[in-house]
């Protein structure tokens, strides 16, 4: 639970399912994370690494073999009616856990495949990738996160594309407006300033993002600041990277933030220099705080989500010049950019609301269990 945009979605459900209809129980591989301390005291919890340690001896495919071998004696210990998986690491898992113990399943496809499983795993991607193409070939529901996903899914997969069944990510709206309202540490008026949210991995783009704002420095001279949330593998290096840029003394990295909105809601602008995205949520959450957004078109469905510029900017590919070139815009026509802004909320309100989303996913999970006791 590291804090991620999928862990945060299935705390939604963990905290939104109805207990009159739902009883929730959590698998997880490592029992870590920010997000631990927000999982509900309802929720039984188990995990595979938390009781066992790494042996010194290892084979490929012998963790695999044991994590669904405990998944499925899991499933059938807690009497399990229906699973579900939101990332390939536990569809890996789930699938031929699932399919051991009869117990129906629905996946869901968070990324573009052809550009999350290659990036992540550096090792036998070509049999994972067959493993991943037989797992969501035999879930009975598989959703993804978006149109480009279930496109990118279904043609990395050699899955029909009817199989797919497009369910945006949500949005708790009353909460981020509850804690974009706090009270924190107000910025300075005087500052530009420019902010991302995200895992600091390389698929996210934020040394481009650091080049290009240290190209809009250079530029401009403008008294500005870049806000840098999230934690992950490159933190000393970009934190390196921005020294040797100059711009260390300018931008802030905060690491994981229990409450982003408070400081998100007081930025200019927010910037998503992803590579690649399926549903990104920061893009939903700036557009929910009211904030300009700025994305790249590789980002998955960020062109879909913004309108194709209608509800905030798009450049083409994450390049340092083009995140210059906007953030410049941004800076010199801030009444532009804010003219984007109330017609992204309403969008955001529209169709990623919170209680729209469980409902829908309520009516998935029952409708799959229910289907499986009457065959």
């Amino acid at each position: 639970m590291v804090g991620g945009g999928s862990e945060r979605q299935l705390l939604y459900l963990l905290r939104g399912l109805d207990r009159s209809r739902f009883e929730v129980f959590l698998y997880l591989l490592y029992p870590e994370g920010p997000l631990m301390v927000q999982i509900p005291d309802d929720v039984l919890q188990t995990s595979f690494w938390g009781s066992r340690s790494v042996p010194k001896i290892n084979w490929p495919g012998r963790f695999h073999r044991e994590q669904v071998r405990d998944l499925a004696d899991t499933i059938a210990r807690w009497k399990i009616d229906v699973t579900y998986d939101r990332l390939f690491h536990t569809a890996m898992i789930n699938g031929p856990a699932s399919m051991r113990t009869k117990c129906p399943r629905i996946s869901t496809i968070v990324s573009p495949p052809s550009h999350d499983l290659p990036h992540a795993e550096k090792r036998f991607v070509w049999l994972k990738r067959r493993l991943l193409a037989r797992s969501y070939l035999q879930a009975e529901r598989l959703l993804a996160v978006s149109s480009t996903t279930a496109d990118d899914a279904s043609h990395y997969y050699h899955i029909p594309r009817d199989r797919f069944e497009v369910v945006p990510s949500a949005v708790d709206l009353v909460r981020i407006d509850a804690l974009a309202s706090e009270s924190s540490e107000p910025l300075p008026k005087e500052c530009f300033h420019v902010i991302s949210i995200g895992r600091l991995s390389s698929e996210k783009g934020h040394a481009t993002l650091l080049a290009g704002f240290a190209r809009f420095i250079e530029l401009t001279h403008a008294p500005s600041l870049l806000h840098i949330v999230g934690d992950g593998p490159l933190r000393s290096e970009l934190e390196s990277q921005a020294e040797h840029l100059a711009i260390r003394q300018i931008t802030r990295f905060y690491g994981h933030l229990d409450n982003p909105y408070a400081l998100l809601s007081q930025c200019n602008i927010v910037v998503l220099p992803s590579h690649y995205e399926g549903m990104p949520n920061v893009v939903l959450e700036g557009m929910a705080c009211r904030v300009p957004v700025l994305a790249t078109a590789t980002a998955g469905a960020a062109s879909e989500l913004l309108g194709n510029g209608t509800r905030g900017v798009i450049i083409d590919a994450p390049r340092p010049d083009w995140i210059a070139s906007a953030l410049l815009d941004c800076w010199k026509h801030p009444a532009v950019w804010l003219s984007r802004i109330e017609s992204a909320r309403r969008y955001v309100e529209q169709h990623h609301d919170l209680p729209r989303w469980l409902a829908a996913m309520e009516s998935i999970l029952l409708q799959t269990a229910i289907r499986q006791r009457s065959e």
